[in-house]
């Protein structure tokens, strides 16, 4: 275990106080890391400056930067082609930037990864049914898993290689779920393990009612729709149908019920008509135009 050298990457946006304390925790793992790579996606605070002052006492760090948003899916993109061209690691481990993990959780990927022989390895994953997830909660091991969030997850370089990276289509939400169905259609190992080891710092639209529910409801529907059409089958279909019914119930009851509904059936008509990138706004909920 002691031979394999792992490459971490957080991407963030207007975060500096944040990014800090994940480069504290980063650097208190018990595992060496032999790179951190952070994508900052336009940051217009002084995340950069922090990253600057930063890269001075840790030469490890690496700071790629984009010229505009892209989003955290091809912020992790961006980051792993980065990592692919210029380290020489036998594992990424892929993070978000409002998590902090206890020092002993890379050491603890990275083994048992090595140990069950896992392509992915996460702290979160799920068993999907029709219209459901489950939450895989293994206590002393292991397990393997149909999906899970890619963030603070560990993947082989050799199934990177393989599989590529996550794709740029989605700007927001799913990104992950479209690399769990790559990977597996790949024939590749998922796994997850005991998923103790995070404490969120942030929460990125952990409130019920905000702006921010309406925005990842247009692209959750959207981005779902298109991955249903890429690796279309009957009972992903049908998948589909019932979770977006339950969450159009759901917004009926919220006091934004109206622009809730709006923006998530506007995703569902974007889905059909395959739109795909950074098309609504974040920040002013405003669509861009389309050519």
């Amino acid at each position: 275990m002691e031979n394999s050298k792992v490459a971490a990457i957080i991407v963030t946006y207007n975060r500096s106080e944040v990014i800090q304390k994940t480069l504290d925790c980063l650097q208190a793992q018990t595992y060496p890391i032999s790179n951190i790579i952070v994508v900052d996606n336009n940051s217009s605070d002084n995340t950069i400056a922090g990253l600057l002052e930063r890269k001075k006492h840790d030469t490890r760090i690496s700071i790629v930067s984009s010229s505009k948003n892209i989003g955290y899916g091809s912020g992790l993109a961006m980051g792993m082609d980065w990592a692919l061209k210029n380290t020489a690691v036998d594992y990424i481990w892929l993070m978000d930037d409002d998590v902090s993990n206890i020092p002993e959780t890379l050491g603890y990927l990275v083994e048992n990864s090595r140990k069950y022989e896992y392509d992915a390895l996460g702290l979160m994953g799920y068993k999907l049914g029709l219209g459901t997830k489950t939450k895989v909660n293994p206590i002393n091991h292991s397990e393997d898993v149909d999906f899970m969030p890619v963030d603070h997850a560990l993947f082989t370089i050799e199934a990177i290689k393989k599989v590529g990276v996550p794709s740029s289509d989605f700007f927001m939400m799913c990104e992950d779920y479209e690399y769990c169905l790559r990977i597996k259609k790949a024939g590749l190992k998922l796994g997850v393990i005991a998923n103790h080891h995070v404490n969120r710092l942030a929460m990125g639209g952990g409130e019920r009612f905000s702006k921010s529910t309406r925005w990842r409801g247009y692209y959750h529907s959207r981005n779902h729709l298109l991955i249903l059409k890429q690796y279309f089958s009957w009972f992903r279909l049908a998948s589909y149908v019932i979770v977006q019914s339950k969450y159009l119930i759901a917004g009926l009851l919220a006091p934004d019920r109206f622009d809730r509904i709006k923006f998530r059936l506007m995703g569902i008509y974007h889905g059909l008509q395959s739109v795909k990138g950074k098309t609504l706004d974040p920040i002013t909920l405003t669509f861009k135009k389309r050519n």
